[in-house]
């Protein structure tokens, strides 16, 4: 029983207005007339209930125990009732976590007769019966640390098996010791022990073998703090693959491919005769060789863990070709001095340059008889030995140099006057002729090739149409051309516009009687129709519908410009204004060649805008804002349409209600009936409270705030709302008031009542410091509710002026008294009761009486009536 039930439960009150006291039974007799509770770090006392000692409940502790508490320092002193002994006393220590209790008493005849543990705390009982010399007992209580357990696994496998199984109990700081034994079969499995979240490692000196060819490890955990789960499992072999190849062969030398976990593997490779050093490597990871023995190489991997995959590369032995290069001058070849893998062949060719005689090809260095020719390719087709071949170019030849003729000229020898068709040069030599133009063509600018590659002209001393051109380090046959052999030509002149282009494939320099073709682009700026193209002669351009170009006969200088050419306007549309968004701009919607325009997207409620676009014909351009909104096309050069893509957004709300429906989360869109789609407002719900005490007053967000309204943005939200309450604090005790069982109870003639007057309240949070000060009756042979009711409680504050004890008084001239109780110990249940006894009521005599208590609620007074009792005590003469 808690320490303030019992308190409610003594305070009765009796038609005198005095408390009942309960006697303490005194103890057996003892000698001990005093126990010490020495304190310290970790130690604190407590009644049987499990609640700490405290000095104001001396009271309660003589009358349930038979003992007062006194406190000096961090101990704590117990002594009797006046005029008794300890015969036995209980007493609780809290329990400390991980902590086991010792207790050590000063008396060696006194002895703890029980420990119990009782929820947070354990209840001792000492017997001090014995102790017939001592006045005092000391109790000393030792914290310890408590004892560790170890779980082992529960049973064995067919693995292996170990010396403990199951939870064993350590003493803290102790050594835990056991062994594992992994069966024959299992040799080459290694095994791994964890405890708790650390791997251990067995003893020194372990494995050993037994008889049977079991494995037996020991393993110890030092100094044990704490539980521990142990954990076995056993690693299995790992495999090493080796691979085959040419030039090499790989062996274990452990017999098998097969490894113990954290083992080695040893193993050899082979080199065949014409390859050199294998490279080695485990897994992508290269590895030395530990021994070579000609060409034998080991190999080790250490500590195996893991499947391990071996590669082994071999490379064969090279031997050299050198090549020789004598007289290199009238021969090409791909023959180069090279490295060339053992048994590999060798090849390269041999060509003539023309105008050269043939080279020759002869192996000066290893078997001649190896080279084998094939027109002009050259092979060994197996290279065993080094090689040198010299190759050797022949003798120059003599090259033609032929003339084609044509119209318009004439070509001669230097001096001569008879065209040449051809003439023989020897090889690299130069060779000069001339070309005299023919009368009609003395204007023409000749261009002259040999080969295609054009000659430069020297003009003749002393001539006006002849020319001289030479040919240099002739080495092969030529063939001399001559092209741009015109007659006279006139000038035509392009006249260029901001706002076209003329331009043309053709020469500008065009011979008399010629067409001209020309073609026009207009600038984008511009309009394609109604203009037109002009010639400064006297015959116009005209259209070629098939070339799309201008054709104009030239029979003078001319001069072609274009004329009436305009600039181009394009139009911007959009839809100002609609459910979803609104565009607003200060831009003309008209705007020239590689103009801009800006504008303003502005979304509705419930609205966000994802996406802009320029929309061109067919093709749409996203647009990027520039911020808040704005967005600009830029170089706009056709007409243009505005496309404004949106999503609905919503506004996530989780509500929060510890006293009424709970926690709840919901999300708004312009779909939900809560919102107005015109607005975007939110209607937030109102919530109903579990207990009618409590009134909704508000939501509050995260900072306290009071939200009294949402509104659906253009972007998605989450918001947390918390309900705040208000009390109802004039109706939050429930007074009642009634007859006890006996009813109207006869004594001497008169009759006597006792009225049970109980109240209730709501389990309330905010009524945790809630205590009851006074409690009172109003008490009358005359109907109080019709009188009285609007005054009691004002009556209560004039009469009622006691602080403490039970009072009685009468109200001014009325037949209305005040029986009342002020509290010095305050009442802290929120659901008590007490009665009042009323004497000397005679037979048919009416009485009526309405009960009150006054509840003190965070430092504020609240008085709560009960409704009017009214009764008539029976009318017949009890000694009739």
């Amino acid at each position: 029983m808690k320490k303030v039930s019992k308190q409610l439960m003594s305070l009765v009150l009796v038609a005198a207005l005095l408390f009942l006291s309960v006697p303490i039974t005194s103890i057996a007799a003892s000698a001990v007339t005093k126990i010490v509770l020495k304190g310290g770090e970790g130690i604190n006392y407590c009644d049987t209930y499990g609640d700490a000692f405290e000095a104001d409940y001396n009271d309660i502790y003589l009358e349930d125990y038979g003992y007062q508490v006194e406190f000096s320092g961090e101990d704590i002193i117990l002594t009797p009732a006046e005029n008794t002994n300890f015969s036995k006393v209980t007493f609780g220590i809290l329990l400390t976590e991980g902590k086991d209790i010792e207790i050590n008493l000063s008396d060696a005849k006194a002895k703890v007769e029980s420990s119990t543990v009782v929820d947070n705390h354990v209840q001792y009982t000492l017997d001090l019966r014995r102790c017939s010399v001592s006045t005092e007992v000391t109790v000393q209580p030792n914290l310890k640390a408590a004892p560790h357990t170890v779980t082992m696994p529960a049973t064995s496998t067919t693995q292996y098996k170990l010396s403990q199984y199951g939870a064993k109990t350590v003493e803290d700081g102790a050594d835990f010791k056991f062994d594992l034994t992994v069966y024959s079969e299992y040799a080459n499995y290694l095994p791994l022990v964890r405890a708790g979240d650390g791997v251990i490692s067995a003893d020194a000196g372990s494995p050993t073998t037994d008889a049977s060819g079991n494995m037996i490890y020991s393993y110890t955990i030092p100094k044990v703090s704490e539980d521990l789960m142990v954990a076995v499992s056993l690693n299995a072999p790992v495999l090493v693959t080796l691979p085959t190849g040419i030039g090499y062969q790989a062996i274990s030398k452990n017999g098998s491919t097969e490894v113990p976990y954290g083992g080695t593997f040893t193993f050899d490779v082979t080199v065949e005769p014409g390859y050199g050093a294998p490279t080695v490597a485990a897994n992508g990871r290269t590895i030395n060789y530990t021994t070579a023995s000609g060409s034998v190489y080991t190999y080790e991997i250490n500590n195996v863990r893991s499947t391990q995959n071996v590669t082994v590369s071999v490379s064969k032995e090279t031997h050299t070709v050198s090549i020789v290069n004598q007289n290199a001058e009238g021969y090409t070849t791909t023959a180069e001095s090279q490295t060339v893998e053992y048994g590999t062949s060798y090849s390269f060719s041999v060509n003539t340059v023309e105008g050269f005689q043939a080279p020759t090809v002869v192996v000066t260095k290893g078997d001649a008889s190896a080279l084998k020719q094939a027109g002009n390719n050259y092979t060994i087709n197996r290279v065993t030995e080094d090689f040198e071949i010299t190759i050797t170019g022949g003798t120059r030849t003599s090259n033609q140099v032929i003339f084609n003729a044509g119209e318009g000229y004439r070509i001669t020898a230097v001096g001569g006057e008879e065209s040449l068709s051809s003439v023989a040069v020897e090889y690299g030599n130069p060779y000069t002729f001339w070309v005299k133009l023919e009368e009609g063509y003395t204007k023409s600018d000749l261009i002259i090739t040999a080969n295609n590659i054009n000659l430069s002209k020297e003009l003749v001393p002393g001539t006006t149409d002849t020319f001289a051109y030479t040919i240099s380090n002739i080495k092969e046959n030529q063939v001399v051309s001559v092209s741009n052999v015109v007659k006279n030509s006139y000038k035509v002149t392009l006249n260029q516009g901001t706002a076209y282009t003329l331009s043309s494939v053709d020469s500008t320099s065009v011979r008399h009687g010629d067409s001209f073709e020309f073609s026009l682009t207009i600038a984008p700026a511009y309009s394609n129709s109604n203009y037109t193209v002009k010639s400064s002669g006297s015959v116009q351009p005209t259209w070629n519908e098939q070339t799309k170009t201008y054709l104009v006969p030239v029979t003078e200088d001319i001069t072609i410009s274009v004329e009436g050419l305009t600039e181009n306007q394009y139009t911007v549309t959009y839809t100002e204004n609609c459910d979803q968004y609104s565009i607003t701009t200060s831009d003309s919607a008209t705007v020239g060649y590689n103009g801009a325009f800006a504008f303003t997207v502005a979304p509705k409620p419930g609205y966000k805008v994802i996406a802009v676009n320029t929309v061109v014909g067919n093709v749409k351009v996203p647009l990027t804002t520039v911020g808040n909104g704005s967005y600009t096309i830029n170089n706009i050069a056709a007409n243009q349409s505005i496309e404004v893509i949106t999503e609905t957004v919503s506004y996530t709300v989780r509500y929060i209600d510890s006293k009424g429906n709970g926690s709840k989360t919901i999300v708004y869109n312009l779909d939900s009936e809560m919102v107005d789609p015109a607005t975007g407002a939110i209607t937030l719900p109102v919530p109903t409270p579990d207990m009618p005490s409590y009134c909704f007053k508000e939501w509050q967000d995260e900072n306290n705030t009071p939200i009294l309204a949402l509104t659906l943005g253009n972007e998605n939200q989450d918001i947390t709302l918390t309900a705040n309450w208000d009390l109802d604090w004039d109706n939050l005790f429930t007074v009642s008031i009634g007859l006890d069982e006996k009813g109207w109870d006869e004594r001497d003639g008169k009759y006597a009542i006792r009225l049970m007057i109980p109240w209730t309240s709501e389990n309330l949070e905010e009524l945790n410091d809630a205590k009851v000060v006074r409690s009172g009756v109003f008490y009358s042979n005359q109907d109080i509710q019709s009188k009285h009711s609007d005054a009691l409680k004002s009556y209560i504050e004039e009469y009622a002026t006691a602080s403490s004890g039970h009072v009685s008084t009468k109200i001014g001239n009325n037949p209305l008294y005040l029986y009342y109780t002020g509290y010095t110990t305050p009442v802290t249940d929120l659901n008590g009761q007490f009665t009042q006894s009323f004497n000397g009521i005679k037979a048919g005599q009416a009485r009526y009486a309405i009960a009150w208590i006054e509840v003190e609620i965070n430092g504020k007074n609240y008085i709560y009536l009960s409704e009017q009792w009214s009764d008539t005590a029976p009318s017949e003469d009890p000694f009739a």
